[in-house]
Parts: structure tokens; C-alpha cells; sequence
């Protein structure tokens, strides 16, 4: 029952869409959101599509439960004993600092138990995608022992509303796997 990056990826990008088209007909956008709200809703979506996901329906879908020796995952899905299961951490907008907390915590729980996931919806100008240093964590967290893929074929990004700000600010939806 290994989880697919690609289709889990495209689930959360279309998840952070369709909830920040529905914010903007109330004047906010996806930033608004608090991080587990967007983990709940992930996490139906990919519960109501799990054979897109895991290749089987047959899938317990958890929220905020301890795995690992830390504290616990955002989002967990289990299938049958014997079958590897799936962890997620969440964080919308946040410093490198707490990404790579989250990042640390998923090294944390068994990678022959479950694939191992963070997404963030990343706060960023249009013209500074490129140099937002939460966007290279990978070069940030390698020494420290595992190894962190990114997971897309393409990056997704989309315009958003963010009150605090007068210019115009985009979401960008990272995914990222733990490799080892």
C-alpha cells in the first residue's frame, strides 16, 4: 500500500485551490486557513480517493496521532497489517526553523512503516520564489542524517489574499518526501 507522491501532491494542490477560491468569495485567501484544518481536509480527499493514492480503498485514516517518538503526525492513513502505511506534516506559511522541526520529527518515525511526507504552503512574493530559503530545505536538512526528495513534476503556485499585505502574494504548495 505505498503511497503515490505524484497523485497525493496533485490532491493537495487541488485540495488549496479549491479552498482558497472558496475564501476569496469571502474576502481572505488560503493563508487564512489554520494548518490542521487544511490536514483535514487533505486527508478526506485523500480517504475518498484512496485507490488513486494507495492503490486500495482499504485505508484508516487518522488525525494528529503519535508515531514516532516525538510528538504526533498531522495526518496518518494505515491499511492492513504488513501494509506501509502513510505520515504527513502540515505547515502553512512558518519559519525554516519549523520546517525543519517537522522535517526532523517525520525522520523520526519508521520509514519501513509508513512513507514519509511534510507539505507546506509556502507565503511568497511573485518576483522572490526562487530565493525563499524554505523552498531549498532539502540543502538544509541533508547533513543532518536523512535525505529529503521534492515531489512534483512541476512546482504549483497559485495568486492569493493575504490581508496583512497591500501586494499581491502567492501560495506555492510544496511536497517533500523523507528518503531514509
Amino acid at each position: 500500500m505505498a503511497a503515490n507522491g505524484s497523485v497525493l501532491y496533485r490532491l493537495i494542490v487541488e485540495t488549496a485551490m479549491r479552498e482558497d477560491v472558496a475564501l476569496r468569495s469571502l474576502g481572505e485567501g488560503i493563508f487564512l486557513m489554520p494548518e490542521l484544518a487544511f490536514a483535514y481536509l487533505v486527508g478526506r480527499e485523500v480517504a475518498t480517493r484512496a485507490i488513486e493514492v494507495f492503490g486500495d480503498s482499504k485505508v484508516r485514516w487518522h488525525r494528529e496521532l503519535k508515531i514516532g517518538p516525538s510528538g504526533p503526525c498531522d495526518l496518518v492513513f494505515e491499511g492492513d497489517e504488513g501494509d506501509k502505511g502513510l505520515a504527513v506534516e502540515f505547515k502553512m506559511r512558518g519559519t525554516v526553523d519549523s520546517y525543519i522541526n517537522d522535517l526532523n520529527k517525520l525522520s523520526e518515525v519508521d520509514g519501513q512503516r509508513y512513507d514519509r511526507f511534510f507539505c507546506a504552503l509556502v507565503d511568497v512574493w511573485p518576483d522572490k520564489r526562487d530565493d525563499d530559503p524554505r523552498l531549498a530545505i532539502a540543502k538544509r536538512v541533508y547533513p543532518r542524517g536523512y535525505a529529503v526528495a521534492t515531489v512534483w513534476e512541476r512546482a504549483e503556485f497559485f495568486s492569493t489574499l493575504q490581508r496583512r499585505y497591500q501586494s499581491q502574494l502567492c501560495c506555492f504548495v510544496g511536497l517533500w518526501r523523507i528518503e531514509v
